[in-house]
């Protein structure tokens, strides 16, 4: 049987959702639209309680319905994981609009990253040590110079205070 009625419920990724036909149907020839389609029917897995079954992210699919439902305004902006894996289902489900606005997502959070990283560290000297630092391993290694004086490359890159 076909999904006669309005209310189409699917079961993705252990989660249940429920949309109706014309939202699955927002883009012609995709998975979604063809597998509500009577008219071309689509194999498909149901599970015991009728819900069409997709072995997909749940999660995700949330996203997949709301940007369906907004037609195509609800694109996520902030977390470039988010809009990988958005983008990898986007095109499971043949929707060639939301994969493209994934990838300028993503592109444009990498025009705003930092190019090189920035390290502060912080030394601060001991109380009694006259302004100098103290290593936590032994109080009888070689003193470091005062914190108020730059670091050498050899001892910045040491990783033991």
């Amino acid at each position: 049987p076909r999904a006669r009625g309005r209310i189409v419920r699917l079961l993705v990724g252990g989660r249940e959702h429920a949309t109706t036909r014309e939202t699955l149907s927002v883009v012609p020839d995709s998975f979604l639209a063809r597998l509500v389609d009577d008219e071309n029917p689509f194999p498909s897995t149901r599970d015991e309680s009728g819900r069409f079954f997709i072995d997909r992210d749940g999660d995700v699919f949330g996203l997949v319905l709301d940007w369906l439902r907004t037609a195509g305004e609800s694109v996520p902006r902030h977390c470039p994981d988010v809009l990988r894996r958005l983008k990898l289902d986007a095109d499971f489900y043949g929707l060639d609009a939301l994969a493209n606005a994934c990838d300028a997502n993503l592109e444009a959070l990498e025009r705003k990253k930092p190019k090189t990283p920035v390290v502060v560290r912080v030394v601060q000297a001991a109380p009694g040590l006259n302004g100098r630092a103290l290593s936590p391993e032994s109080s009888a290694k070689k003193p470091r110079r005062a914190s108020t004086e730059p670091l050498s490359p050899r001892e910045f890159l040491q990783d033991d205070f």
